[in-house]
């Protein structure tokens, strides 16, 4: 197998993260202006190395040994933030994929999805798609296979993101949802024929260019997060100080229990500004994906 060098960026759920393993389709956007950066060189008889950050080391080597490259030195770099909800984990996933040199998409998707269910155990596919392809993208877990993932052709709207530390891993907070799944199948399945339409409601509004409505529904999105229990204290101030500043619309993004926030609105808002002088330290302007 090749040896080089792969280079990822991250996503942003803007609708249906947690409900897209419930039924509900999801809008996920890339996050380009972040990325992961692989090098995979031989190591002969030492077996694995890695160099990176401590808190991607055991997921990677996990994924270099399910990929059976047991003699490799892996080096990470790169400005994506880990375990925030961006999809760090796909991220790393494809940049191995394209170190290996596949450069296929869709062969990308495909070997990047088997690494990233490493990560998670249970994972839809939707972070790994989007990152692989790039492109706004539509995934609806009822269609065949080859269908579920579908290009969204409108340039996304311009959006910032802001993370905390989390407080407990996606596999955990996945587990939570479904144990409240299974215990409230009447309201939970309320909240994923909510979140359906607000999907459904979303897309149609990007297409159309009609970004208040997104950003009104990026807000019924969060109180929906937030009913289910992903929703911690920090991102509720968070998304509180995004609408003062400016932002049309504020939401958790990922699987919740802190991390990542994204909001809807220009570079000018100077979000990072007023997030800075509340004590929030970590945030950037996305730009706007195509």
């Amino acid at each position: 197998m090749p040896l080089g060098t792969g280079e990822a960026g991250g996503k942003a759920i803007l609708f249906g993260e947690h409900f897209v393993l419930h039924g509900s389709p999801a809008i996920a956007l890339p996050v380009s202006s972040r990325c992961v950066r692989v090098s995979l060189s031989a190591n002969g008889s030492q077996g694995l190395s890695y160099d990176g950050p401590a808190e991607g080391r055991v997921v990677t080597l996990a994924m270099l040994t399910h990929l059976g490259l047991e003699h490799v030195r892996i080096s990470l770099a790169g400005d994506l933030p880990l375990a925030a909800g961006l999809g760090s984990s796909a991220a790393l996933a494809v940049a191995i994929v394209r170190a290996t040199g596949v450069s296929d998409p869709d062969e990308v998707r495909v070997a990047a999805h088997q690494l990233e269910q490493i990560a998670h155990g249970r994972a839809s596919g939707i972070d790994d798609a989007v990152i692989s392809y790039g492109t706004p993208l539509l995934f609806r877990p009822d269609a065949p296979p080859g269908a579920r993932f579908i290009k969204l052709a409108f340039p996304a709207p311009p959006f910032w993101v802001a993370w905390v530390p989390r407080i407990c891993s996606t596999k955990e907070s996945v587990a939570r949802v479904a144990t409240m799944a299974a215990a409230e199948p009447t309201r939970f399945g309320a909240l994923v024929a909510a979140t359906t339409r607000i999907v459904s409601e979303g897309e149609g509004a990007l297409r159309s260019g009609g970004h208040a409505q997104v950003g009104r529904l990026m807000n019924e999105a969060q109180a929906i997060l937030d009913e289910i229990g992903v929703v911690v204290d920090s991102h509720r101030k968070l998304c509180e100080l995004g609408m003062r500043a400016g932002a049309l619309g504020a939401k958790t993004t990922g699987a919740g229990g802190g991390g990542a926030v994204m909001f809807l609105g220009p570079a000018e808002m100077e979000l990072d500004r007023v997030l800075a002088a509340a004590g929030f330290g970590h945030s950037f302007f996305a730009g706007e994906p195509h």
